[in-house]
């Protein structure tokens, strides 16, 4: 019978619970009969408790604690209880794996698009074989199944959007597009005197990334010093994980070498997000589960209830490691992930007491996330440019994409989404609304051919690209799972600014407890697009994070994405013009590329279409030319010369280009080998094609060297310096 009555307090209830564990741990003699023991005392003498919301709450209680675990009301936090975990060796893997119990599985095959009879919200457990022959986007397993499904699934069968017919908002609506005063199209001149003016496109706030991920090691063709023990990787602006994610899965499963992933960020709920989907990597004991539950906390809106307990407590997880390591710093944490897996870093008063609190403790509902992902992703005011998206699209994959916008779960077309009724409070702003970019999407993340790839690989149609992407992470997510058992790897993740970050290395505050040193250089450095966002621009990035690198087999690799929407000489020569333009024009209408007048379509609606494919005239023209002025212009060559750098003609870790091959001349176009491979990169996930890559290496050390004329000297140290204050990288 339990110690309490009606209304008494949980604390109370804790400290008279508290002799009865310890009974049942003494007498249990092996870690699992611990194990089954702390289990069956949690779900039976305890009452329900949720995992605990209130991290201000445990935060004041700290003080008071010799063991930095305080609060008396919760079995996670009662300091008594800490020490009898610890004692009998059940400390948080053993509770996680408690509360792990009914998580689900992620998905191996697609599904049968029927709902199961039991529970009315599930799909019926046998593989989906047999495509709808209308929309080919779910699959059934028998025609049983596909008859009781009609009810339902005749809703999206016969969607409108799918039509062959469809037309954007701005043609239906026989107007101009709302976007047109942006792209430089007029209706009124004739097509050969059309100008691909810059696009509009997002570039979001970071929490999927609009790069295609690539792997920063590529030890293929760039091979670490002869007998180094260990390789470093640099992040310089962004904990994203997917260029990580890469590079760890294209190592040899016996990779000998320790590997160091130094993450910097000032993205608080990027890191946020990044410590939990690697906490969930590392806990939960089923590996599909695992890549299940991190896949839904990095792209999906909402989770099932299991999938939402399981996030809390992986941020419980991260609260109890800053709490064990305060004497080590306020907000220090390091975690033994796995056997050969070290995760740690350093994160700021603000997103402890601010922002993690404030996700954690918010309170509102599914409901509130449904109505503002209406109004942001699939609202009809917001119809134009996203119809612009849609007009280059098959109507399967209009159809997939609303769909996804729609729903907000990233899954098979025909998977069952009912139980994802529990916001994702990762991934939204702490009152519910939609934070990432209107447009975001992330096919733009990842290579588009081997997402298909891993789709068709897994059974999924051509149609369902969304289904494609979902087998493609788990499949990515698995691997990299595997690898955190085998490789021996360090993931050490900070929150500062790029200039901060630069600012402690350079004064020691990195050297304890993470050997950075004023010295320390490394292998690869990460840049992302810092050189876009931050004053100095790919100069100053030069020059500060180009020392850092070691000068064998270092690489400093960028991507720079704005360049082309600038107003000098370098933004207008970024895209074609004049007779360019009317030369392409006729090549995309002969190839079938972009639309043409026909009987069925006239030349004004041509016209009015005709803006939303500018990207197409951009991918078959050369940047090179103007993207070199756009580095002359800002001081580049003198930046280099002065720290001892080059740039590497020859892109040997990521392309020149999106699209192009790695060792092609500057002057390379994206390579597409068919009309498939051209209408996935180009229509389906829809770039600017402006996008260029950097990388920069140390020269070989010289006896003497040309030293700059002080005035110029003095004229690029300013220019890279730029304004004192710095933009927040998102």
């Amino acid at each position: 019978m339990l110690s309490r009555q009606p209304g008494t307090p949980r604390s109370t209830i804790l400290a008279n619970e508290l002799p009865v564990l310890k009974r049942l741990l003494e007498r249990a003699s092996t870690p699992e009969e611990k194990r089954n023991a702390l289990g069956i005392f949690l779900r039976t003498r305890l009452p329900d408790e949720p995992i605990p919301h209130d991290l201000d709450a445990v935060r004041r209680s700290l003080s008071h604690s010799p063991t930095g675990v305080g609060s008396l009301n919760s079995v996670f936090t009662h300091p008594e209880y800490f020490k009898l975990f610890e004692l009998h060796g059940v400390g948080n893997d053993y509770i996680s794996a408690t509360l792990q119990k009914g998580l689900g599985t992620g998905l191996e095959k697609v599904p049968c698009a029927a709902l199961d009879h039991g529970s009315g919200t599930r799909n019926c457990t046998r593989q989906g074989t047999q495509a709808c022959a209308n929309c080919r986007l779910v699959l059934y397993c028998s025609k049983e199944c596909q008859r009781k499904h009609w009810r339902i699934h005749k809703e999206d069968c016969k969607d409108p959007i799918r039509d062959a017919g469809w037309k954007p908002s701005w043609l239906h609506d026989r107007r101009p597009p709302s976007f047109d005063s942006e792209t430089g199209f007029d209706l009124n001149v004739q097509m050969p005197r059309l100008r691909v003016d810059p696009p509009s496109l997002p570039h979001g706030t970071g929490l999927w990334g609009n790069l295609p991920a690539y792997d920063i090691l590529k030890l293929s063709t760039h091979e670490l010093p002869p007998n180094s023990k260990s390789c470093s990787v640099l992040s310089a602006a962004s904990s994203d994980l997917r260029n990580l994610i890469v590079t760890v899965n294209a190592l040899p499963p016996d990779f000998p070498q320790t590997l160091s992933f130094i993450l910097n960020d000032s993205n608080d709920l990027r890191i946020i997000r990044t410590i939990i989907i690697m906490l969930i990597l590392t806990s939960v004991p089923d590996r599909i589960t695992a890549a299940d539950i991190a896949l839904h906390v990095w792209y999906s809106a909402f989770l099932s209830k299991n999938y939402e307990q399981q996030t809390e407590l992986a941020a419980v997880q991260m609260i109890y490691s800053i709490a064990e390591n305060l004497k080590s710093g306020l907000g220090v944490f390091q975690k033994q992930v796995t056997m050969t897996v070290r995760l740690g870093g350093h994160l700021d008063h603000h997103l402890l007491e601010d922002v993690l609190p404030s996700h954690m403790g918010s309170t509102y509902g599914a409901d509130v996330v449904h109505a503002d992902i209406e109004r942001v992703r699939v609202s009809p005011f917001n119809a134009d440019p996203l119809h612009r998206r849609y007009c280059q699209l098959e109507p399967a994959h209009r159809q997939a994409a609303h769909h996804f916008r729609k729903t907000g779960v990233l899954l098979p077309f025909g998977a069952a989404t009912a139980h994802f009724d529990r916001p994702n409070r990762f991934m939204l702003s702490p009152t519910g609304k939609w934070i990432e970019d209107d447009l975001a999407d992330p096919l733009l993340g990842w290579p588009i051919e081997d997402v298909m790839e891993a789709g068709k690989a897994h059974g999924v149609q051509r149609a369902d690209v969304y289904g494609a992407l979902y087998f493609y992470l788990m499949d990515q997510l698995r691997t990299f799972i595997d690898r955190l058992h085998t490789l021996k790897i360090q993931f050490f993740i900070f929150k500062s600014t790029p200039s901060e970050f630069v600012e402690r290395r350079r004064s020691g505050a990195l050297s304890v407890p993470w050997s950075i040193n004023p010295g320390t250089c490394f292998n690869r450095i990460d840049v992302g697009k810092l050189g876009d966002v931050i004053p100095g621009g790919w100069a100053r990035v030069a020059s500060e994070w180009g020392t850092m690198l070691l000068p064998v087999s270092d690489a400093l690799v960028g991507m720079a994405v704005s360049w082309a929407d600038g107003q000098g000489e370098a933004g207008k020569e970024a895209r074609p013009s004049g007779e360019v333009v009317r030369m392409l024009t006729a090549k995309l209408m002969q190839e079938g590329k972009i639309p043409k007048p026909s009987r069925e379509r006239s030349i004004e609606d041509i016209l009015s279409v005709i803006s939303a494919y500018k990207s197409s005239f951009t991918a078959m023209y050369d940047t090179s030319p103007a993207f070199i002025k756009y580095l002359d212009a800002n001081y580049m060559e003198l930046a280099l010369r002065q720290n001892g750098l080059r740039i590497n003609p020859a892109r040997t870790i990521i392309p020149l280009r999106i699209g192009a091959r790695a060792d092609a001349p500057p002057d390379a176009l994206p390579d597409f080998p068919d009309a498939e491979s051209w209408y996935l990169n180009v229509n389906l996930v829809g770039r600017t094609w402006t996008e260029r890559s950097l990388e920069i290496r140390r020269l070989p050390m010289v006896a003497s060297m040309q030293a700059p004329e002080p005035k110029a000297v003095e004229k690029s140290q300013a220019a890279i310096a730029g304004p004192s204050t710095e933009a927040r990288i998102d």
